[in-house]
């Protein structure tokens, strides 16, 4: 018997990027803004919501998408267990301590759990909480020269990324021997077109987790570099 999950909220963005055919033993509608949703945003409860669906679907779950986003107060009324979806848990992490007592299930990275764990949260499982866009799974079918051999892509900001600055400046010193391109603020195909271009891609993660970049990459055929340390 499959499971039936309600899951959001979600922008339209995010779900043209990353829904794609629920796997096997899942069902599952979406709430959230935007026309990319199945369902609107819940207002007064959850079975005012799924009284709209037309066949009668009704979930078992609810998996709630924590980061970046307001969970609307009808969710936490509901009966139906509550997933989290809690990535990202060291920038959000005063907000997920008392979001996610409320939970019934926390999905999280693996360094998560330790983090989690030590603050007296229980029920904290460890998920890989990204993966390929399915803007990415097509977006290589024609090979490009490679004329960058390392190639970073990312956030350059010493406040959020205190760890990675140092190994960026190691890598520029290569330039003088190599093609770098070290990158901030580009997104899309401009992105995708980075990462054909590219036959090394150097990551370095925030938490120790298997981060979009690690994935990006080898959709592109570059070779990553990552540090050993990836728990997840």
């Amino acid at each position: 018997m499959s499971r039936r999950l309600l899951f959001g909220p979600i922008a339209s963005e995010f779900a043209a990027l990353n829904l794609r055919r629920p796997p096997p033993g899942a069902d599952y509608r979406t709430f959230g803004l935007g026309k990319d949703a199945d369902l609107p945003n819940p207002t007064d409860s959850i079975d005012a919501l799924i009284s709209h669906v037309p066949d009668g679907w009704r979930p078992d779950a609810v998996i709630l998408y924590l980061p970046y986003t307001t969970i609307p107060p009808a969710l936490w009324r509901t009966d139906l267990p509550l997933i989290a979806w809690a990535a990202d848990w060291n920038l959000l992490w005063h907000a997920y301590r008392g979001l996610l007592r409320q939970c019934d299930l926390i999905l999280t990275d693996g360094p998560g759990v330790e983090s989690l764990t030590r603050e007296g949260l229980t029920n904290v499982h460890s998920v890989n909480l990204f993966a390929c866009q399915k803007a990415f799974i097509s977006a290589f079918a024609n090979e490009k020269v490679r004329d960058i051999d390392v190639l970073f892509v990312g956030n350059l900001r010493a406040a959020v990324q205190r760890e990675r600055m140092p190994w960026l400046a190691r890598l520029a010193r290569l330039s003088a021997r190599w093609q770098v391109r070290i990158e901030t603020g580009v997104f899309g195909e401009a992105y995708r077109d980075l990462l054909h271009r590219s036959r090394i891609v150097f990551n370095r993660s925030i938490r120790g987790e298997s981060n979009l970049r690690a994935f990006e990459a080898a959709a592109a055929g570059a070779l990553l570099f990552q540090e050993t340390e990836c728990k997840d």
